[in-house]
């Protein structure tokens, strides 16, 4: 007989308290997304990414997936730019929970992004393991999960 196994992600936070820290952090990230919240659902869906440069060509990042449920500490992704080119790669580590038999366990994933970056844009191929997909980003002004802000104000989550 097969056994249906269901995962789903459990947030460990409650609300957006993690999303709280990370707005006034990602205020000095550069931020690209395609993330909106279509009326029908009522779920966020697309992607975030929040570019730091560190030393030289390196960077530091911050990716956020919306699918539902949004994560709301950002997967860190580290890596190099050349040109116009940027590969960034880090682990993303999901806290789920294992159906019928409620199991706690955890799932670790590599990711990896490389693609061309531009003022305005990001456009390239997010891996997510084994499973790959094109990503296109449109520069914006902050992360889905925080307010925009008036100038001279820091951000605070959509949830307030």
């Amino acid at each position: 007989m097969n056994r249906l196994m269901i995962l789903f992600t459990v947030v460990v936070s409650c609300g957006f308290s993690s999303a709280k820290d990370e707005c006034p952090q990602t205020l000095v990230y550069r931020i690209y997304s395609n993330a909106f919240f279509p009326e029908e659902s009522g779920d966020v869906v697309g992607y975030d990414l929040a570019l730091k440069p560190t030393n030289g060509n390196s960077y530091e990042s911050l990716l956020y997936i919306y699918e539902g449920a949004p994560n709301l500490d950002g997967i860190s992704l580290v890596g190099d730019r050349k040109g116009a080119t940027i590969s960034l790669e880090g682990d993303w580590r999901e806290e789920l929970v294992e159906y019928p038999s409620k199991r706690n366990i955890t799932r670790i994933q590599h990711v990896k992004l490389k693609g061309r970056i531009s003022e305005r844009h990001f456009r390239g191929l997010l891996q997510l393991d084994s499973t790959s997909f094109p990503l296109s980003l449109k520069l914006a002004n902050h992360i889905w999960l925080c307010k925009p802000q008036e100038a001279g104000q820091r951000p605070t989550t959509n949830d307030q």
